[in-house]
């Protein structure tokens, strides 16, 4: 007992010094300043979960709440990555697109879940902490990390009650509740804010914008008639994206009609397994767009199987050409290649996969 007492009292006069030390080091730029109302924000062309403005050395956001629709007001000043700890792979892949990865991150949370090797070898070697905990956040290994700005995806509401002073910010990067890929894609821009690479963030999103308005409106030239169903059961529950998500908009902008998708949520909508006998047996594509890899395994979760159109045609597809460390790419990367996913969907409509980098047939 009396060893432990000592650890634990060696632990706490620790992260006290180092919390007074950073502390004394914070800019005076906090979430807590107020944005000068007299300032206009930037315009977004697609996103609406956060507006942005910035100067040269900082930046203010108002960001939608993880768990109501209200904003919330921040002010940070700029960082370097190596001061940032995230906690998603898409996070990592926006600012790989912004700095390359030469510039790693001070820490992050799961590396496990990241498809980038040189995340797994910088956390085995130590030049990234790894931060344990995916909804509450370790605040010893945080603060050993020496991040000043922790980015959270408003998953773990548990941070919200957090309280106390911290030698480090918190910013919600809420990409994930946007409903169109250029909405998502644009969320580069307030990493670019962050690190003070505003113009390669515009630059970047333009570009991409172009390409995917482009293909779209190519597209759109060329109509095709194609029935799309998504997903699998899952205990006799199927899960399909509502109306007007990220993935029907993906669908449809690429000429596809996505079945049975009524509701107009950001969750996703769920039908039983007679509901979905009735409308996914016309089916011409499917996009199982889950962790299943083999048809025999698909084919078991399915007793219709054989009665819909796309398992009979051989149009069944998955995300998972790409994969490391038993991640999707798609998953990590997607978000920032919405060109490339629009260019995929086509592809399969029109039963032609040649040129892809996320999506194959299930085999």
């Amino acid at each position: 007992m009396w060893k432990i007492t000592l650890n634990t009292i060696f632990k706490s006069v620790l992260i006290g010094l180092i919390l007074s030390t950073l502390l004394s080091c914070q800019s005076t730029a906090t979430s807590t300043d107020t944005v000068e109302n007299e300032q206009a924000w930037n315009e977004n062309a697609y996103a609406d979960k956060f507006k942005l403005r910035s100067t040269n050395d900082s930046v203010f956001l108002q960001i939608e709440s993880p768990v109501s629709n209200q904003y919330i007001d921040y002010a940070f000043r700029k960082y370097s990555v190596s001061e940032i700890a995230l906690s998603n792979s898409v996070q990592w892949s926006f600012l790989k697109l912004l700095v390359g990865k030469k510039e790693l991150p001070g820490a992050v949370a799961g590396h496990k879940y990241f498809c980038d090797s040189i995340i797994h070898s910088s956390v085995a070697d130590g030049q990234v902490v790894e931060l344990r905990g995916a909804e509450n956040i370790d605040e010893e290994q945080m603060i050993l990390s020496e991040s000043k700005l922790l980015l959270q995806d408003g998953f773990g509401q548990r941070i919200l009650s957090q309280e106390g002073a911290k030698p480090y910010e918190t910013l919600f990067i809420m990409e994930w509740k946007e409903n169109h890929p250029l909405a998502r894609l644009e969320w580069i821009k307030v990493l670019g804010a962050l690190v003070g690479k505003e113009k390669e963030a515009t630059s970047i999103f333009e570009n991409k914008r172009s390409a995917y308005e482009t293909l779209k409106n190519s597209f759109s030239k060329k109509s095709i008639s194609c029935n799309v169903m998504t997903s699998a059961p899952y205990k006799n529950e199927w899960h399909i994206p509502a109306k007007n998500s990220y993935m029907e908009t993906l669908i449809s902008d690429a000429g596809g009609a996505l079945l049975h998708n009524q509701q107009n949520e950001h969750v996703s909508q769920k039908l039983n397994l007679e509901e979905a006998y009735i409308d996914f047996k016309v089916a011409d594509v499917w996009l199982v767009n889950s962790g299943i890899e083999q048809l025999k395994v698909l084919e078991a979760a399915v007793p219709f199987y054989n009665e819909i159109k796309a398992a009979q045609k051989g149009n069944i597809y998955n995300y998972h050409k790409s994969k490391a460390f038993g991640n999707y790419f798609f998953w990590e990367d997607g978000v920032c290649q919405p060109e490339q996913l629009l260019s995929e969907y086509r592809q399969m409509f029109e039963g032609n996969l040649e040129q892809s980098k996320y999506y194959m047939h299930v085999e």
